[in-house]
């Protein structure tokens, strides 16, 4: 029979550890900060909890760290981090990764908050993987399991496919995301709200991986026939069927990485574009919604990214399906027209490539949310015209996509 233990200051949880302080609570146990007295040092104590009280079934001593990555992003306001301390973040976690791929274990909860930074005050940052409560060995992943929070839960999850070690990278790859824009790319509220983000940013499920899912048709319509047509429902035909409601709760809403990586461009003043190309098609094959095509750790580690090599040979001139990345001698498919440049004098937003957008910003006025005032545009027959959201809130930019005849 378990022991109930009062969690409070001085509590012996044995005869060489006395309770401090808590350090947080969660839905199956807590963690205190003790004091080791044989040799005087503080560690942190996780205790199990059993129905609404805490036993000794299961405690265990780890090392005591600074705070979790989302407190420290939190501290600075969400702020992003340089590319070059998401490097040093990336690589130690893509390690961690490999370690486990050799030992065939998943995380399946990889998150900011399960990532904690050593010591908040050290550059580069030191981070640690934690809390293993929903790791498994791949044999034992069920196909249908629900796991992984919600933010970034991987296409193959959420469909309740069978799934791998992939799963861990998807999570990675949102994580770096975060941590280099400053805020999440995809904070849903629901499974549907999630799938409708990963569709219109990172494009649809593969027909094979729609044809596997248990849950595909919970999503998506199917229209049989000679190509078999998956389409997603419509939030309204979603909500008559379900009661969910849809809400976009992204705190902006891009197209694809590149177009969040020219917003930070503009938020942060970065002017490495090769570097932030180089990122970006990093995180492009993290985030593939295919897990088979989607990056190992050991192919993450030798990105150039990561590595830091020479950059390539320019890239050649306007390609509407793609265009080579300089640093990364790789092909990223993407629309006509991935180039941005700001023609504002104030905001001398950087090339991504060859000029093909042209882009004049306007203020926002932050009581009504709608734009001060546009400058007169003459636009080219070539040219056709959307709007999109910059991440400096009171800004809005009307974008030129030049598309050759």
């Amino acid at each position: 029979m378990a022991i109930q233990i009062p969690i409070q200051k001085g509590t012996l949880l044995a005869p060489h550890l006395a309770v401090q302080e808590l350090l947080g609570e969660g839905t199956f146990g807590v963690v205190v900060k003790c004091l080791d007295l044989l040799n005087k040092e503080s560690v942190a104590v996780k205790i199990v909890k059993s129905g609404h009280s805490y036993t000794q079934m299961v405690s265990k001593e780890f090392e005591l760290l600074d705070q979790s990555l989302f407190d420290f992003m939190r501290k600075r306001n969400f702020q992003p981090l340089l590319l070059a301390e998401v490097r040093h973040v990336l690589h130690q976690m893509t390690t961690a990764l490999l370690h486990l791929q050799s030992l065939k274990i998943i995380h399946n909860d990889i998150k900011p908050h399960n990532i904690m930074v050593v010591n908040q005050n050290q550059r580069p940052l030191q981070v640690k993987l934690i809390d293993f409560g929903l790791a498994c060995h791949v044999v034992d992943a069920v196909s249908g399991t629900n796991v992984q929070s919600l933010w970034y839960r991987a296409p193959e999850v959420v469909l309740r496919m069978t799934f791998s070690e992939s799963v861990d990278m998807w999570s990675l790859g949102l994580v770096v995301f975060e941590i280099a824009m400053g805020f999440p790319l995809l904070p849903a509220r629901h499974e549907y709200d999630l799938m409708k983000f990963i569709v219109e940013t990172l494009g649809p499920p593969s027909v094979k991986q729609l044809g596997c899912g248990q849950r595909s048709r919970y999503f998506f319509d199917f229209v049989e026939g000679s190509q078999n047509i998956w389409t997603l429902k419509t939030p309204k035909k979603f909500a008559s069927e379900t009661g969910h409601c849809y809400v976009d709760s992204r705190y902006a809403s891009f197209r694809s990485l590149e177009e969040a990586m020219v917003s930070r461009i503009w938020q942060t003043g970065d002017t490495d574009v090769n570097k932030a190309r180089c990122f970006v098609h990093l995180v492009q094959s993290m985030l593939r919604v295919d897990q088979q095509a989607r990056a190992v750790p050991l192919k993450v580690l030798r990105h150039p990214f990561l590595t830091e090599k020479p950059v390539g040979p320019p890239a050649s001139e306007g390609a509407r399906d793609g265009i080579i990345a300089d640093n990364c001698r790789q092909t990223i498919h993407q629309p006509a027209g991935v180039v941005y440049f700001c023609t504002h004098a104030s905001c001398k937003a950087p090339l991504m490539h060859q000029p093909t957008y042209l882009v004049t910003h306007q203020h926002i006025n932050p009581h009504t949310n709608r734009p001060t005032g546009l400058p007169p545009i003459h636009v080219h027959p070539n040219f056709t015209s959307r709007t999109v959201r910059c991440v400096p809130i009171y800004q809005q930019a009307q974008v030129l996509n030049y598309l050759p005849r």
